[in-house]
């Protein structure tokens, strides 16, 4: 991404806009959810596996970020 744009290849140019949109929307969702908690979850998980699985794991499952799937995801069965 450092290359100039007349450096790049043409059939990466795409995916590099595309990187660089995903990117600049993360970091808006940051700041909009900047005050948010976010809570830790049990897991079987640790060790490194953990440390690169598990903020994905919190975010995902934290019911104060509005996931609207929390149901589905709840370990209460019905």
């Amino acid at each position: 991404m450092n290359k100039p744009i007349n450096g790049q290849l043409s059939k990466y140019k795409n995916v590099i806009k595309e990187l660089e949109d995903v990117r600049k929307l993360t970091f808006i969702f940051r700041m909009l959810h900047h005050d948010d908690v976010i809570d830790e979850v049990e897991t079987n998980i640790d060790g490194r596996p953990l440390e690169l699985t598990g903020p994905q794991i919190y975010l995902f499952a934290s019911k104060s970020l509005g996931s609207r799937y929390w149901d589905a995801c709840s370990k209460e069965e019905r």
